[in-house]
């Protein structure tokens, strides 16, 4: 797409990583926060057979809560996580290796939880939403940092997958 490449970033790239991932730091009362499941995400969970999907899919709905993200773009669940997420469904930790060893899982269970607990993909309409709702914080500060984790944090909190980093920054 020609002057695709001229769009300004605002963001370094260890900004942007930063954005899409799970700190390693992050707290107990975050995880809990997070990686909690009340009971009917509990027994959607329960549906699956394997241990392996049902932590794999308890871990997909974890991370779309926080940091909002698919599992395949988030590069590593820290430990931490990982195992508060496993002791809720009772299956080792371990188990998560084998998760998506049949790759159409993945995206299979992502559809899945799209459909059950609402999650939805950002469309123009959410975009324009979110665009609308920044305007009077961006008219009183020209930091963009702040914008773009209030912009990720709105589309969290209202179930909306956020698009790449790079539609976030043009936001």
């Amino acid at each position: 797409m020609p002057g695709y490449d001229k769009i300004p970033t605002y963001l370094s790239p260890e900004q942007r990583y930063a954005l899409t991932q799970i700190p390693s730091d992050l707290s107990d009362r975050y995880i809990a926060r997070y990686s909690t499941f009340p009971e009917n995400e509990r027994e959607l969970i329960n549906r699956r057979r394997r241990a392996a999907n049902r932590l794999g899919f308890a871990v997909q709905l974890a991370l779309l809560k926080f940091p909002g993200r698919t599992l395949m773009e988030v590069k590593e669940v820290p430990r931490a996580v990982l195992t508060a997420i496993a002791e809720q469904v009772d299956v080792p930790a371990s188990a998560f290796t084998s998760y998506g060893e049949r790759e159409n899982t993945l995206y299979e269970q992502l559809d899945e939880l799209r459909q059950e607990c609402g999650f939805r993909s950002c469309g123009w309409r959410e975009y324009v939403l979110v665009a609308r709702s920044l305007l009077p914080d961006a008219m009183e500060s020209d930091r963009p940092l702040p914008l773009i984790e209030t912009a990720l944090e709105r589309l969290r909190t209202k179930g909306i997958l956020a698009p790449t980093m790079i539609h976030i920054e043009r936001l």
